[in-house]
């Protein structure tokens, strides 16, 4: 069984508390191209129970194999990856042109009380919606590699390399001395989205809100149709005095009601906690009345009001639900991540162009 990427440290937690073999596979570093950046995590136990990737699939079956020798001998070790050139892995030529190094430890090495408490602490952090930074000394001697170390959070500040590396928010590796470095694991929460609406359209937004790793929320007063059953993927199932607004969460309306709607966006405008993402689904008529009504009102801030995102999702010409579901999962991420939402072609364009002239 594969589960989903974000439920990795707490499915390392329920490994600690079992007795069976397993492996944690890290990627320490990357350059030039990679599927997967530093930090992500593949946790084997079993060839047909595994959470997360280390890649799109090309280096799976290889790590999968070394997780299995690691579980079973309890060595560390490291394996390099160079995607780049004719017959660079496995007798495939891949194109990629990127290298790639995962750390492959036995669950065992994570058993001490020192890294069983950094792994319950990071749990409750995904829990509570909280960061966090986990750092892992290593030392190396040729092939083989040893944790002299790890922390959390604290632990930077006697690493000046990797304070700075944390304070960026990204993961890596920083040299330390001879044969010793310090691997940086940022943690970050999973995106929450709550969605007001529990008709037929929101089942396929929860669905692929789930599949990309979102902590997802629906909300309603109709028990009918808040079931387990129609939101198997959900998180929470909650009615609306209990809907989870602190945190800075996505937020995506979509009950159809337009008096719902508008008592939820006034909720909205007039919480402590602005969210990240206010998404409005319906007619832009009807929306642009709601909008109005909400101007007028007193004490309002307009500048949370022009951030509404309605018609809510990116303009890929969605008619389906499934396709409404995937522009406003989109339009989510971009913002989250602080992209422009457009064709990636375009970034790199005018570089392709050039490519096939000079090919031509």
């Amino acid at each position: 069984m594969v589960r989903r990427v974000r439920d990795i440290w707490l499915d390392i937690a329920e490994a600690l508390d079992g007795a069976a073999p397993a492996a944690l596979a890290t990627i320490l570093r990357t350059s030039g191209s990679a599927y997967q950046r530093e930090g992500a995590k593949l946790l084997y136990r079993t060839p047909a129970d595994v959470t997360g990737a280390i890649s799109g699939g090309c280096l799976e079956m290889d790590v999968r194999e070394r997780c299995g020798r690691v579980a079973a001998t309890g060595i560390s070790e490291v394996a390099r990856y160079v995607t780049g050139g004719a017959e660079s892995v496995f007798g495939v030529e891949t194109g990629c042109q990127g290298t790639i190094e995962v750390l492959i430890e036995p669950i065992d090495a994570w058993r001490n009380d020192a890294a069983r408490a950094i792994v319950i602490e990071v749990s409750r952090r995904i829990h509570r919606g909280d960061s966090a930074v986990v750092l892992t000394v290593l030392e190396r001697d040729g092939e083989r590699v040893r944790v002299a170390d790890r922390g959390l959070d604290d632990a930077i500040d006697r690493f000046p390399e990797a304070k700075s590396l944390a304070a960026g928010g990204r993961a890596g590796v920083v040299p330390l001395s001879a044969g010793r470095e310090a691997f940086v694991d940022v943690v970050r929460p999973a995106l929450r989205l709550v969605v007001f609406g529990a008709g037929e359209d929101v089942r396929p937004l929860v669905a692929i809100a789930a599949e990309v790793g979102m902590a997802v929320t629906v909300v309603d007063r109709r028990p009918g149709l808040l079931t387990r059953e129609r939101f198997p993927a959900a998180d929470a199932l909650v009615s609306p005095e209990e809907a989870p607004l602190e945190g800075r969460p996505a937020v995506v309306v979509m009950t159809h009601e337009y008096a719902e709607d508008r008592g939820i966006l006034e909720k909205l405008l007039g919480h402590s906690s602005e969210p990240a993402y206010v998404g409005v689904l319906g007619p832009r008529d009807r929306t642009r009345r709601l909008i109005e009504e909400l101007a007028a009102m007193a004490g309002v801030e307009h500048r949370r009001l022009e951030a509404i995102r309605t018609p809510a999702g990116l303009d890929v010409g969605a008619r389906s639900p499934a396709e409404i579901a995937l522009s406003i999962v989109g339009e989510i991420l971009a913002l989250d991540r602080q992209r422009t939402g457009v064709p990636l072609r375009d970034l790199v364009g005018r570089g392709m162009a050039e490519t096939v002239r000079r090919a031509g």
